[in-house]
Formats: structure tokens, sequence, C-alpha cells
């Protein structure tokens, strides 16, 4: 690498760097070596930084009483944590219903163009910490983009299920899927969640709230 374009990169790079001495850099006289570290932390969101919080969100739901705390599970699925941190960010309640398939769960698939901003572009993601069996109080997401199962919406979607029981399976019509945990209701919360989805069960259908929590 000659001189001149060293100097380009070091000019375009706006990032952290370290030039050696003329005398120790060779024919050139002039090396750099970018920091690859700082690179990436412009590049992308510090997840690693995330590991080292404890965050929290709170999902209602007026006509059952739901009201729980919920610990996102940012050491297991950072990125996923991350979509519920920016959908409870947003104010804003959504359409769901107890599933027909899954057992003890609550489902809230919101339609693509129904999401945050914020949301939409974190969209679509590798799985973390997936499973098709999910444990009771935890919150499973999977994201679906437009046709990817037969008979499905025109358009991607985001379900968040919402795990109350034992015995949960993600055994759908068109086979078995897998969704990310990233988040799971409080311990103290577990037996109000209970009763008030037990309530949503006979109801039906609902609308859930998702909040910031400090």
């Amino acid at each position: 690498m000659n001189a001149t374009i060293s100097r380009n990169l070091v000019a375009q790079s706006a990032l952290p760097c370290t030039v050696t001495a003329p005398e120790a850099a060779g024919e050139d006289g002039f090396l750099v070596q970018l920091c690859a570290k700082s690179r990436n932390a412009e590049a992308a969101p510090d997840v690693h930084a995330r590991l080292l919080m404890t965050r929290h969100i709170r999902i209602r739901e007026a006509g059952s009483g739901l009201d729980v705390r919920v610990l996102l599970l940012d050491d297991l699925a950072p990125r996923w944590a991350e979509v519920l941190a920016r959908l409870a960010a947003a104010p804003g309640a959504y359409d769901a219903i107890h599933a027909m398939w899954t057992g003890p769960e609550i489902s809230c698939p919101i339609l693509a163009d129904a999401l945050p901003q914020a949301v939409r572009e974190l969209l679509p993601l590798p799985l973390e910490n997936a499973t098709s069996f999910p444990e009771e109080g935890e919150l499973a997401l999977v994201h679906a983009p437009a046709n990817t199962w037969k008979g499905q919406p025109p358009q991607a979607f985001l379900d968040i299920g919402l795990f109350y029981g034992k015995g949960a399976r993600l055994l759908m019509p068109m086979g078995w899927i897998q969704a990310a945990v990233c988040a799971r209701v409080a311990a103290e919360d577990m037996g109000s969640l209970r009763a008030a989805c037990q309530k949503i069960r006979q109801r039906g259908a609902c609308r859930l709230s998702f909040h910031s929590e400090p």
C-alpha cells in the first residue's frame, strides 16, 4: 500500500487508527492500521454492552387485568430482546388471541406495516436461543417474511407468543417451527399471568400493550 492510498484510508474512515513512524514503515514510509473494533462499534449496536444491563418491559391487557413485569434476556438473545425493547418504547396496543395449535399461549401477530419503524429496521434477524418448546413464562418471537408459509397473510409479520403454562409446542398446520426466546415473566408475576391468561382464554381475543419499564 503506498502512502497516498494509506492517507486516503485514514481520511475516509473517520475512525481511531494507529500510524507508525515513517522510519519504521518500510518503503512506503507510511503505515496505517485501522482499528477493526472501532469500525464494528460504529456499524452495529453495541450488543456486548447490554450484557451488563438488566432490562425489563411491562405487558398489560385491560380486560383480564394482565399486568406483568418481563425480564429481557439480553445475555441469551440480545438482538431479539432489542426488538421487544423498541416495541415497548413506542406507544400502542395490538390485537392478540389465545392460540389454537400451540397450547397455553397468547399469540400477538403484528403485521409489518403496524410495527414501529424502529422495530422494522431490525428485522429480519437470525434465531437466537431458539426452541420449539417454550416454557411457562417465556416470550417467544417469530418473524415470517412475506410468503414464508402457504396460506399466511400476504405480508411479513412478527408474532409475539406469551406462554403461561406447561406443555407448549410450536407445531403448526405447516409443521414444526422455532422461535427466539428473548424474555421471561418475572417470577413474582407468574400467578397473575396464569390467572389473566385463563380469562383471555375464555374470551378468545384481547389487545396487548407493551411498555418500557425503568
